[in-house]
């Protein structure tokens, strides 16, 4: 068959104008029989986040996975609990306890160090004949005891408080969480798994993506993507 060069043309700015408007990947060719065909994928329009674990090098077991494949989830939402979460919170529980349990203690001293305060200034108050040398001794030693004591109650409280923050962080790390608003796209650790290389699952935002696709029609070709 043979076309005339006003024909020729025409075909070729129609076919260049199609693929300066659609955002594809083409590939133009001339077929009379079989007109213009389209294959195709959807893409991401960005990178597909690969969501892990901060369990350290022994890794993490998977106790309860709270979300499957094609689910969609907001950033900040959880995905996952690790199998130590149960020992981790424990630990925070106990640390809590203990801070309220030194707190008592510290109460008790407290008004004891009042009350030894007072005999102990008002033993050196007296008169020197009046009381014995050893007695005001003694009343001065249990007011230096309970200001000591006190010292003491006050550092332990702060380093058990230290131990609770401690124990909070490894309880979070316990939890895997959702860094972006999006689709998971794979898993690759289910419940009484142990996360490996790969991490738990994949994360992408499906609401903006790419559908890269191949028209034929053989007089000239061109690359592009369109968003959808």
């Amino acid at each position: 068959m043979r076309f005339s060069k006003k024909y020729l043309f025409y075909f070729i700015a129609s076919c260049v104008f199609t693929s300066a408007n659609v955002f594809a990947e083409t590939q133009c060719r001339l077929d009379t029989k079989q007109g213009i065909g389209a294959l195709g994928r959807i893409e991401p329009r960005s990178r597909v986040i690969k969501v892990s674990h901060n369990a350290g090098p022994e890794g993490a077991r998977v106790a309860q996975l709270l979300f499957q494949e094609a689910d969609s989830v907001q950033a900040g939402e959880k995905l996952a609990v690790l199998s130590d979460h149960v020992k981790r919170k424990a630990e925070v529980q106990a640390a809590g306890t203990r801070i309220k349990v030194l707190e008592a203690q510290r109460a008790v001293e407290q008004v004891a160090l009042t009350f030894n305060k007072k005999e102990h200034l008002r033993h050196q108050s007296l008169d020197p004949g009046a009381v014995s040398i050893s007695l005001v001794d003694e009343k001065r030693l249990a007011y230096e005891q309970s200001l000591a004591d006190l010292k003491r109650l006050s550092a332990e409280i702060t380093r058990a408080q230290a131990e609770q923050k401690i124990a909070e962080a490894e309880l979070d790390n316990t939890l895997i969480t959702a860094p972006i608003t999006g689709t998971v796209v794979k898993i690759f650790a289910r419940q009484g798994e142990r996360i490996g290389d790969n991490g738990l699952l994949q994360i992408a935002p499906i609401k903006l993506i790419f559908w890269r696709n191949n028209f034929s029609c053989a007089i000239k070709t061109c690359h592009t993507d369109r968003a959808v």
